[in-house]
């Protein structure tokens, strides 16, 4: 059901923006479906005359939280203690 959907994914993105002349996607070359998937999509794009561009993501390593905190109190948010104390950085 992936072909049919990336279809009409694209058909969508096509109808909403029609000037659209390049799309990327992200996939992991390590998950043995994606390349399959990945053809998948192809197929509509260049039926739509629609550049795609596969960009190759992998696994992250690390994590890090980034707390705003000028942006959380723009929002009104109260982010609590215990979170706080588990951010890598906190930006004031």
């Amino acid at each position: 059901m992936l072909a049919e959907l990336s279809a009409k994914r694209l058909q969508l993105l096509k109808e909403a923006i029609p000037r659209v002349a390049r799309v990327a996607v992200l996939w992991n070359p390590g998950t043995p479906w994606h390349a399959a998937a990945l053809q998948d999509v192809k197929r509509p794009a260049l039926s739509s005359s629609i550049e795609l561009s596969g960009v190759s993501v992998q696994k992250p390593e690390h994590f890090e939280l980034v707390i705003n905190l000028k942006s959380a109190g723009a929002l009104r948010l109260s982010i609590p203690q215990s979170v706080l104390l588990r951010a890598d950085e906190l930006i004031k």
